[in-house]
């Protein structure tokens, strides 16, 4: 954390950029309305399953999981944005202590 808040502090638009990147890139990792292929590979005499790829992706069909996920998403990000308030009151706090 202190890596970052240096780089956000001395090079704001290009942090923000990159890590906007990050975020967009892993998309296809955590796309949660997507069809993963799957194939099954043979180390000795075992076989494990990997994927391949994702296709089909799709938005919500809005069944009881969609709602679900799109609950889970909407409570941390108002827990994320509670915490950037709570934050900013405690900043604001200790500098009229001083």
């Amino acid at each position: 954390s202190r890596l970052i808040s240096f780089l956000l502090k001395k090079y704001e638009d290009i942090t923000l950029s990159a890590l906007t990147g990050f975020i967009l890139g892993s998309l296809a990792t955590i796309w949660p309305w997507k069809t993963i292929i799957r194939d099954k590979i043979q180390k000795d005499d075992e076989y494990k399953e990997v994927i391949i790829g994702y296709k089909d992706w799709v938005f919500p069909d809005f069944n009881n999981f969609d709602f679900l996920l799109i609950g889970c998403i909407l409570i941390g990000s108002l827990i994320v944005f509670g915490f950037e308030k709570f934050g900013k009151f405690l900043k604001l706090k200790s500098v009229k202590v001083e």
